[in-house]
């Protein structure tokens, strides 16, 4: 019975704690905001410079469509894809070859 109480107790606590976790303000309005996933095409961009050009290009692009007041690009920003197990690569390093890029 001891159990069951704090049991639902904890669950009590943290749906009241992720209820008032979705009512804090983003820092932005995410009205009208696209996101999207572009996987470049392997072997084709394999160095940082290379990947910087052709994402300035596509930012470039887009500021021409109507209504488009910014773009901007990341790596890793949205879930899943937040950083944790995931390849990096040094600018500027040559990169290894065999594992492909280090792991974090």
């Amino acid at each position: 019975m001891a159990l069951t109480l704090i049991l639902l107790t904890g669950a009590a606590v943290s749906i009241r704690s992720f209820l008032a976790l979705d009512r804090v303000p983003l820092g932005y309005h995410a009205e009208n905001v696209l996101t999207m996933n572009i996987n470049l095409p392997q072997g084709r961009y394999t160095n940082w410079t290379a990947r910087n050009v052709f994402f300035e290009r596509m930012a470039s692009e887009l500021s021409t469509i109507p209504g488009v007041r910014s773009s901007t690009f990341t790596e890793t920003a949205l879930p899943p894809y937040i950083g944790f197990n995931t390849d990096f690569e040094i600018a500027e390093r040559q990169r290894r070859t065999g594992s492909g890029c280090g792991s974090v």
